[in-house]
């Protein structure tokens, strides 16, 4: 006897097979318990779902991609800024608090 699928994919092929199987077989399955439109539309529910989560899973690769790249320009911009800020100061501990840099040591200079 056969197993119910466990895959997205093997579930989703099932239901296809089903659904043309009891259309083309009204004579052995003349009355369905679940009607062929409704497994049709489910179907078609989750094929959309399943669109949805690629698409939501691109956006947020794209955003995770876009932060970074905003990230790396930002630390660029304030390594300029505390590289200024030590020639000005002359690594003045307590002048470069001003700006909240010294004190603590900071990974990454």
């Amino acid at each position: 006897m056969a197993t119910f699928p466990k895959s997205e994919m093997e579930i989703a092929t099932l239901a296809e097979n089903m659904i043309s199987g009891l259309t083309a077989n009204t004579e052995v399955y003349p009355a369905p318990i679940i009607p062929v439109d409704q497994l049709q539309n489910t179907l078609n529910e989750l094929k959309s779902a399943q669109h949805q989560v690629v698409a939501t899973k691109s956006a947020a690769e794209q955003a995770v991609t876009t932060k970074n790249e905003v990230l790396k320009k930002l630390i660029g911009l304030l390594k300029s800024n505390i590289h200024y800020a030590e020639a000005v100061t002359q690594r003045e501990e307590d002048e470069l608090k001003l700006i909240g840099w010294g004190g603590v040591p900071h990974q990454g200079r």
